[in-house]
């Protein structure tokens, strides 16, 4: 776990809903509420607002559909995920049984976004996978 990322749980049964973790930027502090993974939710000024972020959108935002950067492919793939866990995220590339299926960790992880990243010089077109728009 990265250093001052702080676990949220859900008070009902503990389970681990996500993180928070400070951000310091220009004399103050801001924070980043996460996913299970570390994926950013949103920016918040205060910690009670980002736990409160987490609580109410971290699971929630497992069943949406992500971004992430693929390196050998040097392009953004639109993902949904199938299997999360703290340290890998496992992903499909479209919604039928034959879609192309992935294992995101490590620095990889930090390239899943909610929002597409606009596409830089060099990189392919985005592949939004067999998913209907």
């Amino acid at each position: 776990m990265t250093a001052g990322r702080r676990p949220v749980h859900r008070r009902s049964d503990n389970e681990l809903v996500g993180y928070i973790e400070p951000v310091h930027a220009e004399g103050a502090i801001e924070w980043r509420p996460l996913t299970v993974f570390g994926g950013q939710l949103a920016q918040s000024n205060d910690s009670d607002t980002a736990v409160a972020t987490v609580i109410d959108r971290g699971l929630a935002s497992l069943m949406e559909k992500w971004w992430f950067y693929s390196p050998d492919k040097r392009r953004w793939r639109r993902v949904q995920l199938i299997e999360v866990r703290p340290e890998s995220v496992r992903a499909q590339n479209g919604p039928y049984p034959d879609s192309d299926k992935l294992t995101i960790k490590g620095s990889q992880l930090a390239t899943l976004t909610l929002a597409k990243p606009a596409t830089r010089f060099g990189e392919l077109p985005p592949d939004r996978g067999d998913w209907p728009e």
